[in-house]
């Protein structure tokens, strides 16, 4: 993996004038569900989606209501695409996504073992069991460089994800492959996703020793993390953002699902 020099230049300017933090109290995060279990959580273009430990994929209807999706088995993470559409990647390794209420496998005579998805502006990258990193083509997916434990996109089609070692990627074939975002030391984890925050594409990532959430905010050429302290009602499992609602939405430690509004 390529690793982007240009960004270690700017790091000190960039926390000089621009770090700042905002407050996050608990009480402004919204409990969404009253079930414990929830393991994933999505959201985007006004739609949000949470799986619970059973594989059980639900849509949110409002307030803490949902409706249980039915004709997908045992999923295990999913994403929303641009248009709200949710993509899973299920337990037998294959990748769904929902057209016209039924579920369609994307290329199901691949086997990838795909263990993790991200999506976003007609974009789609899987992760197989041992990390590798595959992009949908309209033929296969398409294996490409990097191992990596967690994948996201952003509205831009730029993926992003981070490493075992904690190290942050974005990239990929616009960009001649993957740029390491480590001269930052963000100390991602699996947890880091990205999405926009008004029309900016943004990562956003959090730190499960913090609950901290991270943003990215570019004001080109200079990058600069902004730290919200979040005050989670608990230890995040895991997030998305709705950038057309500008809304957090987690999954805690205890399998509760949490939304936050930033406007």
């Amino acid at each position: 993996m390529k690793k982007n020099r240009m960004y270690g230049s700017f790091v000190a300017t960039a926390l000089i004038l621009s770090a700042f933090q905002l407050d996050v109290q608990a009480e402004t995060w919204e409990e969404m569900s009253t079930a414990t279990n929830n393991i994933d959580v999505a959201a985007n273009s006004g739609k949000a989606y949470r799986v619970n430990n059973w594989g059980k994929v639900y849509e949110h209807t409002g307030g803490q209501s949902w409706t249980s999706i039915s004709g997908i088995r045992f999923a295990r993470k999913i994403c929303a695409d641009d248009n709200g559409v949710p993509w899973v990647a299920a337990r037998d390794g294959k990748v769904y996504y929902r057209r016209d209420g039924s579920w369609i496998a994307m290329h199901p005579d691949q086997t990838i073992d795909a263990v993790e998805v991200g999506c976003g502006s007609d974009a789609v990258y899987v992760l197989g069991e041992y990390g590798h990193v595959y992009v949908l083509r309209r033929s296969s997916w398409q294996k490409i460089s990097g191992l990596l434990s967690y994948v996201s996109v952003n509205e831009l089609a730029l993926p992003w994800g981070v490493n075992w070692e904690g190290k942050v990627f974005y990239g990929y074939d616009g960009l001649g492959g993957w740029l390491d975002l480590q001269d930052y030391d963000l100390d991602g984890n699996e947890y880091f996703a990205t999405d926009t925050i008004a029309n900016r594409a943004s990562p956003l990532s959090i730190e499960r020793s913090t609950g901290d959430i991270h943003w990215l905010h570019d004001i080109h050429p200079i990058y600069i993390w902004i730290e919200y302290s979040a005050d989670a009602p608990d230890d995040v499992h895991k997030m998305d953002y709705d950038g057309s609602r500008s809304e957090i939405w987690i999954v805690t430690a205890g399998g509760k699902v949490y939304r936050y509004n930033e406007s």
